[in-house]
């Protein structure tokens, strides 16, 4: 039989250290290369200490993938499998509001609802715009063009 584990204080122990050993990997680089990088690290750093207090102030123990349909899994690793390969023909912008919009209505319990299902592509779109301005615009990272945008 497996063995109940409290997976929110392991996950947020690995991700701790996760931080650290990505923080230490960030200092050859200039303040400015490294910044956006660090302030990333930072908060998934913040975050992983919140979730660690909580897995003790709200101890859960539970086993892993507890709750979680499996399948639901396995389709979202397969169509981030696609959303990589699509970029060369779609392109990152095109690809990324397709394919997020795909994941958040697999993890949607409101998937037959047409005005949930529209309000969340014009959110993910925003989203995803957003990003897309921020970095191609302001800090000039290039992004993949594909075949159709």
């Amino acid at each position: 039989m497996v063995k109940s584990l409290n997976w929110d204080r392991i996950a947020a122990i690995f991700l701790l250290v996760l931080c650290g050993f990505l923080w230490v990997e960030t200092l050859p680089y200039l303040d400015l290369a490294s910044f956006f990088p660090r302030i990333v690290i930072l908060v998934l750093a913040v975050l992983s200490a919140i979730l660690l207090v909580k897995s003790w102030i709200k101890a859960d123990a539970k086993r892993l993938f507890e709750g979680i349909e499996k399948k639901n899994i396995g389709f979202a690793v397969v169509l981030i499998g696609l959303w990589v390969g699509s970029i060369p023909l779609l392109g990152l912008f095109l690809s990324s509001i397709l394919f997020f919009n795909l994941l958040v209505w697999l993890i949607s319990k409101e998937r037959r609802n047409r005005r949930a299902v529209a309000f969340s592509f014009v959110l993910v779109a925003t989203i995803v715009s957003f990003f897309y301005f921020v970095f191609q615009e302001i800090l000039l990272v290039p992004f993949p063009k594909g075949v159709l945008f």
